[in-house]
């Protein structure tokens, strides 16, 4: 990949533009990111996701949209009894999606994400979670007979029918080892949990350290990612330890990009 525009430093310090503009914390500073030991696996989700330009532009492109069809809908009625409808810029107001973008997304109403700390039932992705899976139970006839649903199944996904009238662990036993072999059929490997919660925070201060310094070169980047603590030196072939390559911080960059699309 080729370098940025200037080898030089930026004029401006991070966590000035772009952290007004989307509630980005200060990169620098570890404990601006507040209580994220206590994040969950959607509020992870949640922060990766809102520092996504196609996400930030689609919520944009519907909030006020929405903002209108909700006020229009759900109108203040005359004695006060009835809440109010929440504005695009409070926690907890989504912007509906067209099914295209929910399916992207995976968030059928999308919260603003120049908000952080919005309420957990409006970041929960309902589309895309651990464990998300569908179950019908069957009855009738079972050799021969008409299924009780039609069972549809998209790309990369597996159906299996379990005997309820057997012993269910052999079942999944036998199970988890076929569907490992067909997600290494797809992957080339078998997904696990990637990050602890430490590694998911140093991501994201690299992805907000580049939101800040858009122009810098990698050497400066990675420069910078060094004081802050968030690239190590390498040891060289003296035994002594010598400043990380350009390339580093361009690494952490696109590892910590990767998780934006795909937690």
């Amino acid at each position: 990949m080729a370098q940025d525009k200037s080898d030089k430093a930026p004029a401006a310090t991070p966590a000035t533009r772009q952290a007004n503009e989307w509630g980005l914390p200060d990169w620098t500073d570890a404990k601006d990111y507040t209580d994220w030991k206590r994040w969950d696996f959607m509020r992870w989700r949640w922060e990766f996701y809102r520092r996504r330009d196609d996400l930030r532009a689609a919520f944009d492109a519907n909030a006020e949209r929405t903002y209108r069809e909700y006020c229009e809908a759900y109108p203040p009625w005359p004695d006060g009894s009835m809440g109010r409808v929440l504005r695009p810029d409070e926690p907890g107001f989504v912007a509906v999606l067209y099914y295209d973008a929910a399916i992207k997304f995976g968030y059928a109403g999308l919260p603003n994400p120049r908000i952080s700390e919005q309420p957990a039932r409006v970041i929960f992705s309902s589309l895309d979670y651990p464990g998300n899976t569908r179950m019908m139970k069957g009855k009738g006839p079972r050799y021969p007979g008409t299924a009780e649903h039609q069972c549809d199944v998209s790309d990369g996904e597996f159906a299996v029918v379990f005997d309820l009238d057997k012993p269910i662990g052999p079942q999944l036993a036998q199970l988890n080892g076929t569907l490992k072999g067909w997600q290494i059929l797809r992957h080339g490997k078998a997904l696990q949990k990637r990050h602890h919660d430490a590694k998911r925070l140093e991501y994201l201060r690299i992805l907000d350290a580049r939101e800040a310094m858009p122009d810098a070169s990698w050497r400066v980047f990675t420069e910078a990612l060094l004081s802050a603590g968030l690239v190590d030196r390498h040891k060289n072939p003296a035994g002594g330890y010598c400043d990380p390559p350009p390339q580093a911080g361009r690494d952490k960059w696109e590892t910590a990009k990767a998780l934006r699309f795909n937690f």
